[in-house]
């Protein structure tokens, strides 16, 4: 399967301080789950941030940063770099149910099409995204209407 990875940072107040999308080649969901990750930490320790909320909407992989435990043996070499991230900021982790997490998944999304791009100013972003940034910083519910 086809795995990509799409995360946002953001400030306090909701602003953008980076966002990106990354085509993962062939893996799991949690494969990309935990490398989504890995690749947020890396911008996190890149930019010196030391106080994060991480917001995983992947229950697997919130298991394994609070039992500071991979169940997976493929998956070990990026795991320990997850770890001494982590280890090295002051973090609060919670659960984020799909429908919350619907700027990520657009990211994803794109990322199926081969895209990989990093973001770090507003303006650059896909006009779409700054339409689910807008409105979750306003903290307005999302509605998605099936076709």
């Amino acid at each position: 399967m086809t795995i990509r990875a799409g995360r946002v940072i953001r400030n306090a107040n909701g602003g953008l301080i980076s966002a990106f999308v990354i085509n993962l080649g062939h893996g799991t969901n949690n494969q990309a789950e935990g490398m989504g990750l890995l690749h947020s930490l890396r911008i996190v320790a890149n930019l010196d941030l030391v106080h994060v909320d991480l917001e995983l909407d992947s229950i697997i992989v919130l298991q394994w940063i609070k039992n500071l435990r991979c169940g997976l043996w493929y998956f070990e070499d990026y795991w320990e770099e997850i770890t001494t991230i982590l280890a090295g900021l002051n973090f609060n982790i919670s659960h984020i149910y799909r429908q919350g997490n619907s700027p990520a998944d657009f990211l994803a999304r794109i990322g199926a099409n081969g895209y990989s791009c990093i973001w770090n100013k507003f303006s650059d972003l896909p006009f779409l995204l700054k339409g689910l940034l807008k409105i979750d910083k306003l903290g307005q519910p999302y509605l998605k209407i099936k076709n």
